[in-house]
């Protein structure tokens, strides 16, 4: 069994962007929008050197709301992919939903099965990687990301990104820190110390 780094991805790995019609901060709708966030690629490149597999699961209903096409969410992916990869990084896997109930667009609504916080997806990489979840981590910047990683048994970090606080604040994460490099300075400094199967990192 193998411990796992799981990650959201807006707000977390890339930036969020204003949304001047909803008056919100979003994920990105447009591939020429797709900016990571400052010092992604240094942190992700620390977490990786503990080699353990790593995943993205992230909500992107943007199409089923209609602002964008499924066309420009696949180009972005493709995008964060590309760019990472330019500098060594992998994912194992990357997990995405794109309904949502409200969606205005047919066969993307309800049930939306692995939506977080629904931890479905996380327990598909656990049959099929034969992750070790109780030392594995999710990584994320809203409510919705600590509890799909407590409902899946997985150690919890909340990036506290202003631009996404709205969307946290009634869940209690394992850990907290500022930025995605705050947190795998954080991690490496414990998982270096404790060694990565230990339980007790408070």
């Amino acid at each position: 069994m193998k411990p796992a780094f799981f990650f959201d991805r807006d707000g977390v790995i890339n930036n969020l962007v204003w949304n001047p019609q909803t008056e919100e901060y979003e994920s990105p709708h447009f591939v020429d929008d797709f900016q990571l966030v400052p010092n992604a690629v240094e942190a992700l490149q620390i977490l990786s050197t503990f080699e353990r597999p790593m995943f993205i699961v992230s909500n992107q209903p943007s199409y089923a709301k209609g602002k964008t096409t499924l066309e420009q969410i696949k180009l972005i992916q493709k995008k964060m992919i590309f760019d990472l990869g330019h500098h060594g990084i992998r994912f194992t896997e990357c997990f995405y939903s794109y309904r949502h109930p409200e969606s205005i667009i047919e066969d993307f609504g309800s049930p939306c099965a692995g939506r977080k916080p629904d931890p479905l997806f996380a327990l598909e990489a656990q049959k099929k990687y034969d992750l070790d979840m109780a030392h594995s981590f999710m990584i994320g910047d809203q409510d919705t990301d600590i509890q799909f990683g407590k409902a899946a048994g997985l150690k919890t970090i909340s990036i506290m990104n202003p631009n996404s606080k709205l969307k946290r604040g009634l869940e209690t994460p394992d850990l907290s820190c500022k930025t995605l490099l705050e947190a795998a300075h954080l991690l490496r400094d414990l998982l270096s110390a404790r060694g990565p199967r230990d339980r007790d990192f408070d």
